[in-house]
């Protein structure tokens, strides 16, 4: 049984605010998950923002909207494609 997460052959997509980001790791708050879902990422792992443009890691941190793309291998969940998404809260 599915828990919610629709997945065409391999590749699953996840959204939700990032908590906690390393070098080898990203754990994000996804909206209507109770607990934070944690992937690896790797050197594959690329960042962009909505358009597709490549980000730089450093502005990937806690607090930041995401979509996830992720491949399930085992245990474990790696992310492939991390979009940054644009904060909506006006900042002063």
């Amino acid at each position: 049984t599915s828990m919610g997460t629709t997945s065409a052959m391999g590749t699953t997509t996840s959204m939700g605010t990032i908590s906690e980001f390393g070098p080898d790791r990203i754990i994000i708050r996804s909206e209507g998950a109770a607990d934070p879902i944690r992937y690896s990422s790797s050197k594959t792992t690329t960042y962009v923002d909505e358009s597709g443009k490549a980000v730089s890691v450093e502005s990937v941190k806690s607090g930041v909207p995401v979509t996830v793309y992720y491949t399930k291998t085992g245990d474990g969940m790696v992310a492939d494609k991390v979009i940054v998404r644009k904060v909506t809260t006006t900042q002063q």
